[in-house]
C-alpha cells in the first residue's frame, strides 16, 4: 500500500452499510495521527479508573495535605494494568488480523481501531468536570465504565468486520449514501423488504434465555428477601407498612396502616383514620390481595415484589427486539435491566409500592409497539394506580409517543390521561382522605422557595412552589448542581453505558421524573440509591434501547435483521456493562453488595424469636425498626419511640434505632423505660433484647439496668434504605 493510499480518508459509508457510526468520528485524521490519538486514548481510558484518586491527590497537594501513599499504590494496582491491557488490545488485535490475512496491513488496522477509541475524548471531558464537582472515588466506575464499554463495543464491531471480510480499508471515496440508497431502491424488488426471519430453534433458545433470566432472578432474589426477613432484616418502614396494609385489607379494614404515625418526622395518619390513601394513592396494590388471602404471610408481599420486578424484563426484551431486530441484544438488555442498581436495591430493601411501576409502564409501551391497544390501556391504568406520582410518568410517556413515535392520537390521549389523573388525585382524591389538607410530599420542595420569600406559618401549596421555581431560576439551578444530584443522574444512566444520551425524544419521558427527583429536598430521592428512582428506570431503559438503535441501525431498513458485526458491537458494550454493574452493585456472589451474613439466621436473630413468642397476636405493640418488621400482622403496631396505646415495647440495644439517630438519646430513652414503674420486663435482658409490658412487675428491670450494653450499637438508618 503506497503512502498516498495510506493517507487517504476512509469511505464515509461502506458500500453494504456495515461500517457506519463507530468508525465515523475522526475521519479528518491521517493514519499516523490516528495511531497517536489511539495510544493517548488507550492511556486515558486505562488510567481513568484511577484518575479520580489522582484528582484527589492533586487537591491534597495543592491544599498542603500532600498525596497519600495509597494513591500511588492504586496507580500500580489498578491504573497501570488496565492501561497496559488497552494498549495490548489496541496493538495486538490488528497484528493478529493482519497475520491471518484479514487486513491489508497491521498499520491499516491500527489506524482504524484507533478511531474507535473516540469515547476517550468524552472520558477526559467528564473527568475534568468531575474534578470541579468533586465526583471522585466513590463513583469512579459510573464515569469510567460507560466510555470503556463503548470503546470495547466498537472494537468488537471492527473485529467482526474483519472476520466477515467487510473491512473499510483506506481507499478512494465510495458513492455517497444518497447515491447508494437511490441505486438500491432501483434494484429492489417491487414487493419491498422481507420481514425478518429467524430459525425456529434459535427463537426457542432465545425465548428460553429470557424465561431463564426471569426464573433465575426470581429464585435468587426470592431467596435473599425471604432469608433477610427471617434473619430480622426487614424493617417496619417500609416493609411493615405494606404488609400491614394487606393484613388489614383481608380483614375488612381497607388500606389501613396504623404504624404510619411518627410525630418526629411528620407521619400523621391517625388524624385521618389511618387510611393510607391520605399518604399515597395506591389502588393497584390491591392486586396482591388475592394471593395474600391464600397465603397470609409477610413473605407473600416480598415475593410479589420480586416476581413483578423480574417480569418487567420481558417487555424490555420485546421493546429491544422490536427496535433493534436482534434477539441477542434483547436478551442482554433484559439482563442488564435486572442488574440495574435501582432494581436490585429496591428489591432487596424491604417493600416499596414504586417497584410495581416498571412492569406496567414497560408492558404498556411494549403493547403499544406491537399494536395491542386494549392491553396498552389496561396496563397504563394499572400503572397509574401504582402511586399518584406515576401519572407524571404516564403523561411523559404520552409526550414521547406523540413526538418520538409520531402517533399524535395515542400520544395525546395518553398525555391527557396522565395529566388528568395527576390533577384529580393530587387536587381532590388525596385531600379528601386528608380532610381537605394538601398532600404531605409537597414539603419536599419547600427549599425551592428562597428563605426571604417564604412565610413559615403558611401551608405550602403546589402554586407556591411553581411560582418560586419560575421566578427564581438561578436558585433552582443552584439546587440541581449539587454533586449528589449529579451523581444520581449518572447512577441512572451509566449501567446502560450512557446509551440513553442518544435516546433523543425519549428524554421527554425521562426529564419530568428526573427533574422531580433532582429538585426534591429528600436526599434519598435524588441520590438514586433508594427505591424512589426505580420509577425512572423504565424510561431510561427505553431511552437506552432507542440510543442503541440510533448508533447501530438508523441507516438500515426498519424490517431488516441487524447484521452480525453490529450485533457483536452492541453485545460487547452490554456484556461489559453487565459485568461492571454486577461487580459494583450486585447483590449476587461476586458483587460488592452481597454479604452472605445478612441472609443467615444468626444466634442473635434466633434469640429474638423467643421474645416474639411472648407477644400475643392481637396485642398492640411498639417495636424498634427491624423488630417491628416481625410484628406487622396485627391491627396496631407502632415504630418506637412512638408508644401511644401500646401494650408491649420490644427493643434491641444492638439494632438500628431509627428514627432516634443519636446513641446518647437512645440510651437515655431505654434507661427511662427501665426506671419507670409503668413498664416491666417480661423476660430477662439478654444479648441486647428488652421486651417490656405495660403494668407488668418490674423485678427484672434493675438487673437489666446494671447490665445494659450499648457497645455494639449500630448507627441509625432509615427504614426504607
Amino acid at each position: 500500500m503506497n503512502e498516498q493510499e495510506t493517507q487517504a480518508p476512509p469511505s464515509p459509508a461502506h458500500e453494504n452499510g456495515e461500517f457506519l457510526s463507530p468508525g465515523r468520528p475522526l475521519y479528518w485524521l491521517t493514519d499516523k495521527q490516528a495511531v497517536i490519538f489511539g495510544n493517548v486514548a488507550a492511556v486515558i481510558l486505562g488510567l481513568g479508573y484511577w484518575n479520580f484518586r489522582a484528582s484527589n491527590a492533586i487537591i491534597r497537594f495543592v491544599s498542603d495535605f500532600g498525596p497519600r501513599q495509597r494513591d500511588f499504590e492504586d496507580l500500580l494496582a489498578y491504573g497501570l494494568p488496565v492501561m497496559a491491557a488497552f494498549l495490548v488490545l489496541l496493538h495486538g488485535l490488528p497484528w493478529w488480523a493482519a497475520k491471518r490475512g484479514l487486513l491489508p496491513s497491521r498499520r491499516d488496522g491500527l489506524a482504524q481501531l484507533s478511531r474507535c477509541l473516540w469515547p476517550a475524548i468524552f472520558m477526559a471531558a467528564v473527568l475534568v468536570l468531575a474534578s470541579f464537582v468533586y465526583l471522585f472515588e466513590e463513583v469512579r466506575w459510573l464515569l469510567w465504565a460507560p466510555f470503556v464499554g463503548l470503546s470495547i463495543g466498537m472494537m468488537a464491531w471492527q473485529a467482526f468486520l474483519w472476520r466477515t471480510g467487510v473491512w473499510p480499508a483506506t481507499e478512494p471515496l465510495a458513492p455517497s449514501a444518497k447515491e447508494e440508497e437511490k441505486q438500491s431502491e432501483e434494484e429492489a424488488e417491487p414487493s419491498g423488504s422481507p420481514e425478518p426471519r429467524w430459525h425456529r430453534p434459535y427463537l426457542y433458545w432465545i425465548s428460553g434465555a429470557v424465561a431463564g433470566i426471569v426464573a433465575i432472578y426470581t429464585a435468587w432474589f426470592g431467596y435473599l428477601v425471604t432469608m433477610r426477613h427471617f434473619s430480622i432484616g426487614t424493617a417496619i418502614h417500609d416493609f411493615g407498612i405494606y404488609d400491614q396494609l394487606m393484613y388489614n385489607t383481608i380483614h375488612g379494614r381497607w388500606f389501613e396502616a396504623a404504624m404510619f404515625n411518627l410525630d418526629r418526622i411528620g407521619y400523621e395518619l391517625r388524624e385521618f383514620d389511618n387510611h393510607f390513601f391520605a399518604e399515597h394513592f395506591i389502588p393497584t396494590f390491591w392486586i396482591v390481595t388475592p394471593f395474600y388471602w391464600l397465603f397470609p404471610h409477610p413473605v407473600t408481599v416480598l415475593m410479589a415484589q420480586t416476581v413483578l420486578l423480574a417480569l418487567a424484563a420481558v417487555p424490555v426484551y420485546l421493546i429491544a427486539l422490536n427496535k433493534l431486530r436482534s434477539p441477542l441484544l434483547g436478551v442482554l438488555f433484559a439482563a442488564l435491566f435486572l442488574m440495574h442498581p435501582l432494581i436490585q436495591q429496591t428489591n432487596i430493601k424491604d417493600i416499596h409500592i414504586d417497584s410495581f411501576a416498571p412492569v406496567f409502564l414497560l408492558g404498556a409501551f411494549a403493547a403499544y409497539l406491537y399494536k395491542k391497544m386494549i392491553l396498552f390501556w389496561v396496563l397504563t391504568v394499572l400503572a397509574l394506580g401504582v402511586k399518584e406520582e406515576i401519572s407524571v410518568n404516564v403523561a411523559a410517556m404520552g409526550a414521547f409517543i406523540f413526538m418520538g413515535e409520531k402517533d399524535r392520537k395515542i400520544g395525546a390521549a395518553t398525555f391527557a390521561l396522565g395529566l388528568a389523573w395527576f390533577l384529580i388525585v393530587i387536587g381532590y382524591v388525596m385531600p379528601y382522605f386528608r380532610d381537605g389538607l394538601p398532600v404531605r410530599q409537597i414539603d419536599r420542595y419547600g427549599h425551592l422557595i428562597p428563605p426571604d420569600q417564604r412565610d413559615p406559618d403558611a401551608v405550602l401549596t403546589k402554586g407556591m412552589v411553581l411560582k418560586a421555581m419560575l421566578t427564581n431560576p438561578g436558585h433552582v439551578l443552584g439546587v440541581m448542581s449539587d454533586q449528589l444530584r449529579i451523581r444520581g443522574a449518572f447512577i441512572l444512566l451509566s449501567p446502560f453505558a450512557l446509551l440513553g444520551l442518544w435516546g433523543r425524544w425519549a428524554w421527554l419521558w425521562i426529564l419530568p421524573m428526573l427533574a422531580a427527583a433532582m429538585l426534591s429536598g429528600l436526599f434519598m430521592q435524588y441520590e438514586m440509591l433508594h427505591h424512589y428512582g426505580v420509577t425512572i428506570v423504565p424510561a431510561v431503559t427505553v431511552a437506552s434501547i432507542y440510543g442503541a438503535w440510533w448508533l447501530l441501525r438508523r441507516d438500515l431498513d426498519p424490517k431488516a435483521i441487524l447484521p452480525l458485526p453490529r450485533v457483536a458491537g452492541g453485545a460487547a458494550i452490554l456484556v461489559f456493562m453487565f459485568a461492571i454493574t454486577w461487580y459494583e452493585f450486585g447483590f449476587t456472589p461476586g458483587g460488592k453488595r452481597y454479604e452472605p451474613i445478612d441472609y443467615r439466621i444468626l444466634p442473635h436473630n434466633q434469640l429474638a424469636y423467643d421474645y416474639l413468642e411472648q407477644i400475643p397476636g392481637d396485642a398492640v405493640v411498639s417495636a424498634q425498626l427491624e423488630l417491628g418488621g416481625q410484628l406487622t400482622q396485627r391491627r396496631y403496631v407502632y415504630c418506637w419511640p412512638e408508644v401511644l396505646d401500646a401494650e408491649y415495647i420490644f427493643l434491641d440495644t444492638r439494632g438500628f434505632s431509627w428514627p432516634v439517630t443519636d446513641r446518647d438519646e437512645f440510651q437515655e430513652k431505654v434507661e427511662e423505660l427501665l426506671q419507670s414503674d409503668e413498664w416491666g420486663l417480661v423476660l430477662p435482658y439478654e444479648d441486647g433484647y428488652l421486651l417490656f409490658k405495660r403494668d407488668h412487675p418490674t423485678d427484672l428491670n434493675l438487673d437489666a439496668l446494671t447490665r445494659l450494653d450499648f457497645s455494639r450499637y449500630r448507627p441509625a438508618r432509615y427504614g426504607g434504605d
